[in-house]
């Protein structure tokens, strides 16, 4: 309407141009009426989570406190809240549009994620972010894109899978889009339209894609998705742990940790254990630590994995534990909780330092991912959470090792913590001496 309005005013100018003693007709330009929108009424909620977060005790999912959530359409924001301790987040109830709009999910240190809204998609959503060093991404192309697309389905079954870990990348090799899943190999994602999309997934110890799933306009569910290179079922192995002390007496109290590829998954069970048989066959170096806290002793074995579904785990317990974690905040009372602290080296370079409270009513953990751990200065990020609920953290903190023998680790660090609301707690400084697992 506008282009045409222009041309007759354009034609009215050469016509008085041409013809001087005619009047100059004035033309009103008058703009389209408003384009009605379709709305929907829906409240939005769910829980946004990191996916095997390294920092959590089990490896496994780790809420994410003060992520930010917006409700987005047309390039702006209607509305947004933050996730509590709990990583949750809420909406009232309101009139959104009924197509075009999505929530974009955001935390420092984390890659963006989005989750579509449309008269299909649930309300209760679990969104999951990725934390910046996960994979081997060109960087994120989700913030930028615009449109969005929701596509959903399985992998293929049949599967004893506990879950799996999906994510989508472009032509470019960019993060647009990730998934998990808590049971099964479903996904659902929400990802960029009219772009080529390739598929992956991880879970246990089998890794696969890129699957190409092609350029998408619309939502879609793409049924099943099938990797006829991969055999999916998998075993569990049993077994019971016997644990005796230094004299051969049994060990009735204590809690045992598999460490298996470089990292250390904690297990609350003091007598027995369970995994995938790829978890041990992948990994003829996996071995079992256990550790007692009255008194302060640990013990490890080889597991020597051989086949079957079943192992025979005995553990003498007789090394002193004389590793600790100890920190102060403000210059105040020094914490110096009697907990076994150790340390997993990853091939990437970084580290990941723990000290775990095996309580059944309170467990908890303090978690460091640090830069590197050779001898020197680096910085560190840092959880601290009991039951689950993160009470505080920093990103950033400045971690000094002073030591690493090949056996055990010792260092320094120091930096601002916060609550899960951002406030600022105060500086906290500390010093470790770590078991490297």
């Amino acid at each position: 309407m506008k282009y045409y309005a222009l041309c007759l005013v354009l034609v009215g100018i050469l016509s008085w141009g041409c013809e001087k003693n005619q009047d100059l007709t004035t033309i009103d330009i008058i703009d389209p009426p408003p384009v009605e929108i379709n709305t929907i009424e829906v409240q939005l909620e769910g829980f946004v989570s990191d996916p095997y977060s390294l920092f959590s005790a089990q490896l496994n999912y780790l809420r994410i406190h003060n992520a930010r959530v917006e409700l987005m359409f047309a390039g702006e924001a209607l509305a947004e809240v933050n996730t509590n301790e709990d990583g949750y987040y809420e909406f009232p109830l309101m009139e959104v549009p009924a197509n075009g709009a999505f929530l974009k999910i955001t935390a420092p240190g984390y890659y963006p994620n989005v989750v579509v809204i449309d008269g299909e998609s649930p309300t209760l959503s679990f969104p999951y972010l990725f934390r910046t060093s996960f994979g081997d991404f060109a960087g994120e192309g989700l913030s930028e894109a615009e449109r969005y697309v929701r596509i959903y389905g399985y992998l293929q079954e049949p599967t004893n899978t506990g879950g799996a870990t999906f994510y989508l990348t472009n032509a470019n090799n960019e993060l647009v889009g990730n998934y998990t899943s808590d049971g099964d190999l479903r996904f659902d994602f929400s990802t960029v339209a009219d772009e080529q999309l390739f598929l992956y997934y991880e879970f246990q110890c089998l890794k696969g894609g890129p699957i190409p799933v092609g350029s998408l306009s619309q939502s879609i569910n793409l049924g099943t998705v099938f990797d006829l290179s991969v055999d999916f079922l998998e075993d569990l192995v049993t077994g019971e742990i016997n644990a005796t002390d230094c004299g051969g007496g049994n060990i009735s109290s204590g809690y045992g940790m598999i460490t298996r590829d470089g990292q250390t998954i904690y297990r609350q069970e003091t007598d027995f254990y369970y995994a995938e048989q790829c978890l041990l066959e992948n990994d003829p170096s996996a071995f079992l630590t256990f550790v007692t806290t009255s008194p302060r002793r640990f013990g490890t074995v080889n597991i020597n994995y051989g086949g079957g579904d079943q192992l025979d785990l005995n553990v003498e317990v007789c090394t002193v534990d004389d590793t600790y974690l100890r920190y102060a905040v403000n210059d105040g009372p020094e914490q110096d909780i009697q907990l076994f602290t150790f340390i997993n080296q990853l091939p990437d370079g970084r580290a990941i330092l723990k000290q775990i409270d095996p309580s059944l009513s309170s467990p908890g953990c303090m978690s460091f991912e640090l830069g590197a751990s050779n001898p020197g200065e680096t910085t560190a990020d840092l959880r601290s959470y009991t039951r689950g609920e993160i009470e505080f953290g920093g990103n950033g903190l400045t971690l000094t090792i002073q030591q690493n023998d090949g056996e055990f680790v010792e260092g320094t660090f120091s930096g601002p913590i916060y609550d899960t609301d951002e406030q600022l707690i105060g500086n906290m400084e500390g010093s470790f001496r770590a078991k490297i697992q």
